[in-house]
């Protein structure tokens, strides 16, 4: 259950240190980061908003769309000459909201259905069974998602760096 709940849930930090000026780093990103899905129709890009007060990107790698990829959600910060980037790496909120609701009816589903198995053994016995399925289909929804995405921090990291330091 520990490897679920931190697959829903789970926060990667992510720090950045570069030695150019805050709004040279966000002219830099805006210029690279598109603000919609649309705007990466024919290749992989980042996608998201880049302000000094805020940071969102996503890795949008067309035709496809998936969900359970990364985000970064981070700030910018100015101090001794040099830039910082510091944020989270997570999962859209919509998505972790969309599990928990998955994985909480089938635990609710299961408990109905294992008095209702008690109660009519003869008539209820295959609905466990089908608890049991959904259960498996989410699991095997979020890791196969979760596999997908499994090299995007790395992506986005070096995208960023790219972005800010090719002109340097």
């Amino acid at each position: 259950m520990r490897k679920l709940f931190d697959a829903i849930y789970r926060k990667e930090y992510l720090e950045m240190e570069f030695d150019v000026p805050i709004d040279l780093v966000v002219d830099r990103l805006q210029k690279e980061v598109g603000r919609t899905f649309f705007s990466a129709l024919s290749s992989q890009r980042m996608v998201g908003y880049v302000s000094k007060e805020r940071i969102c990107i996503r890795r949008v790698t067309p035709p496809f769309q998936n969900s359970f990829s990364p985000i970064l959600f981070g700030s910018l910060t100015y101090k001794n000459g040099k830039t910082n980037l510091n944020g989270v790496l997570r999962m859209h909120r919509y998505t972790q909201i969309f599990m928990s609701l998955w994985f909480g009816f089938i635990v609710v589903w299961l408990a109905l259905v294992s008095v209702l198995t008690v109660v009519i053994p003869s008539e209820a016995w295959m609905f466990p069974i089908i608890g049991i399925l959904f259960f498996g289909a989410g699991v095997g929804m979020l890791f196969i998602g979760k596999w997908f995405s499994r090299n995007d921090k790395e992506w986005i990291e070096n995208n960023i760096t790219d972005a800010i330091c090719k002109n340097s």
